[in-house]
C-alpha cells in the first residue's frame, strides 16, 4: 500500500483493511506523521496516573517504509514537549496483532505544564525504525479537565446568595 492510498476517504482505507484480515470498530482516526500509521483519539485534557477511557490503539496500514509489519512487532510510546521532555507514561508497550497494537491501561504519570500539550511520539520497532508523531495529543494536569476559574466564581457566589 503506497501513500497515495490517503488521498482516498478514510472509509475506503479501512475496507481495505478489512479485507486483509484487519479487525477493527469504526472509531475517531487520527493521522500521524507517517503515512502508514494511525492511531485513536486521545482525550484532549486528562488527570494524570488515571486510566484512559478507551484503549489507545496504534493500526498500520500495509507496510512502513518497504517494512511489512509482523505479529508480534512491539510498538512503544513516548510522550512529551518543551517543558517536559519525557513524560512518564504507564503501560507504554504493546505488540501488533493483525497490525493493530492495543495499548491496555495507558496512563500519562507525568504532567505536561499548564496550558501546554504532550506530542505523543509512536516508535515502530522494525529495520530501519519507524516513528510517527501525534502532535498536540493531550494536556495531562494534576486535577484534570474542570470548569474556567471565572465560571466556578460565578456559581460558588451564586451558591452563598440562594443560602
Amino acid at each position: 500500500m503506497d501513500s497515495s492510498t490517503f488521498d482516498q476517504p478514510l472509509d475506503l482505507i479501512l475496507k481495505h483493511f478489512n479485507y486483509f484480515g484487519g479487525s477493527i470498530q469504526l472509531a475517531p482516526l487520527i493521522r500521524t506523521g507517517a503515512p502508514n500509521v494511525l492511531c485513536t483519539r486521545l482525550p484532549t485534557h486528562w488527570r494524570l496516573n488515571k486510566s484512559l477511557p478507551d484503549t489507545f490503539k496504534v493500526i498500520v496500514l500495509g507496510d512502513c517504509n518497504g517494512q511489512q509489519i509482523n505479529d508480534g512487532t512491539r510498538i512503544d510510546l513516548r510522550a512529551g514537549n518543551e517543558e517536559n521532555i519525557n513524560g512518564d507514561l504507564r503501560n507504554g508497550t504493546a505488540y501488533t496483532k493483525n497490525g493493530i497494537a492495543k495499548f491496555q491501561d495507558l496512563r500519562f504519570v507525568g504532567r505536561s505544564g499548564r496550558g501546554k500539550w504532550f506530542t505523543l511520539t509512536i516508535v515502530i520497532h522494525t529495520k530501519p525504525i519507524v516513528i510517527a508523531l501525534y502532535r498536540q495529543a493531550i494536556k495531562v494536569t494534576v486535577d484534570g479537565p474542570r470548569e474556567p476559574r471565572n465560571k466556578l466564581h460565578q456559581s460558588s457566589l451564586f451558591a452563598t446568595v440562594c443560602i
